[in-house]
């Protein structure tokens, strides 16, 4: 796999080994929760665009929060998979902000409407969040993000060394956030995709270095 060819969320959730019934209700609800929100998302909507009964549904998730979880626990660990292999070789600074921004901006068009489900949920619900956070600890995502920045900082020593995990984290993930939430929650196009990208790279450079 090339640095940024990306695995979608659609192509997982063909390789998982589940009945038929079960992928098309977690698509249909991908499609709807992304679409009209969660809260504004019924079961019956959901049965109907899968194309099953409510029973059906209920039968594979029990409760619609369980279907939401659902949608996000299978495919999140492994979308980020790919990320973490080939960021682990990236030790020179500017490669390794260039590689992260490229790489996660296109995770997040390709990828958009599971992650604005999560972006918008998460605020809200309380259940997702703890969810979210768990699954990120047993897919050992900040510790893997701790090593990889702990080899960083060693290799580069324009790096802020007295920037924790957390504060590094922020500074490269704030700016590409706050693209995101402009191109894909607010709607509003990039008039210049490729300078927006000069910019976010800038602006994590400035963040984590002396």
């Amino acid at each position: 796999m090339t640095d940024n060819q990306m695995t979608t969320y659609l192509e997982v959730l063909a390789t998982l080994s589940i009945p038929k019934g079960k992928k098309q209700t977690i698509l249909a609800a991908l499609e709807l929760f992304s679409k009209q929100g969660y809260d504004g998302t019924s079961t019956a909507e959901i049965a109907a665009a899968a194309r099953v009964s409510q029973a059906t549904v209920f039968k594979y998730f029990v409760t619609k929060e369980n279907l939401l979880l659902e949608v996000i626990n299978p495919v999140l660990p492994a979308l980020f998979g790919d990320f973490f292999n080939l960021l682990k070789d990236k030790n020179d600074l500017e490669e390794a902000v260039d590689f992260i921004v490229v790489n996660r901006l296109i995770f997040f068009e390709v990828n958009y409407p599971l992650l604005q489900i999560v972006f918008q949920e998460v605020m809200v619900n309380a259940s997702l969040k703890k969810h979210i956070l768990a699954l990120s600890e047993k897919n050992h995502i900040l510790s893997k993000m701790g090593s990889w920045l702990e080899t960083l900082k060693e290799a580069n020593p324009t790096v802020n060394q007295d920037l924790d995990l957390v504060s590094i984290i922020r500074c490269i993930i704030g700016p590409m956030l706050a693209y995101f939430g402009q191109r894909y929650i607010m709607g509003i196009a990039s008039q210049d995709p490729e300078m927006d990208i000069a910019i976010i790279k800038k602006q994590i450079l400035a963040g984590i270095t002396n």
